[in-house]
């Protein structure tokens, strides 16, 4: 089961990159807030994102990777397999 997110403010934006900080409603008052950074990178007609996600507190770790691929990956996957079948 994944953590849902419920706080994040974007330091830096552009069309290559974005880095946020970033914490879900699991962080504990005390914990930092964690930084995710966003890269897209162009590959032929194609794209790809990588994320790199710091500082996730171990209590939420499982969270935190199960959320980002029952969330966002899958979904996206989803999404782009039905719009590439529609071209």
């Amino acid at each position: 089961m994944g953590t849902p997110i419920c706080f994040q403010k974007a330091f830096h934006k552009n069309t290559q990159l974005i880095i946020q900080s970033w914490r879900s409603n699991a962080f504990k008052a005390e914990d930092p807030d964690s930084t995710l950074i966003l890269s897209f990178t162009s590959v032929g007609d194609a794209g790809r994102i990588d994320l790199i996600h710091l500082d996730v507190p171990d209590h939420d770790y499982d969270g935190v990777t199960q959320g980002w691929e029952n969330y966002y990956w899958a979904p996206w996957r989803a999404y782009l397999a039905t719009y590439a079948a529609q071209r």
